[in-house]
């Protein structure tokens, strides 16, 4: 995993649209949010999807793998 590198991303955001899901969908369990933190790791949740993420740097920004549950689903 790379460093931040003066990443302008850091932090909680909130997700307020996707191609693929209408807003309803976004926020069905709780808000849509995702956090970038500077070790190298963050969450995602939106729908019914939480998951932790790996995550690599650029300045402007993110590349990220993820592992968490969809419906109770593992993966």
């Amino acid at each position: 995993m790379t460093e931040p590198a003066d990443c302008l991303l850091l932090g909680r955001w909130r997700i307020v649209e996707a191609d693929l899901w209408e807003r309803g969908h976004l926020d069905l369990v709780e808000p849509a949010t995702m956090t970038i933190q500077a070790d190298g790791h963050g969450e995602i949740a939106f729908g019914a999807l939480q998951a932790g993420l790996d995550l690599e740097y650029g300045r402007s920004m993110v590349f990220f793998t993820w592992a968490g549950c969809d419906e109770i689903d593992i993966g």
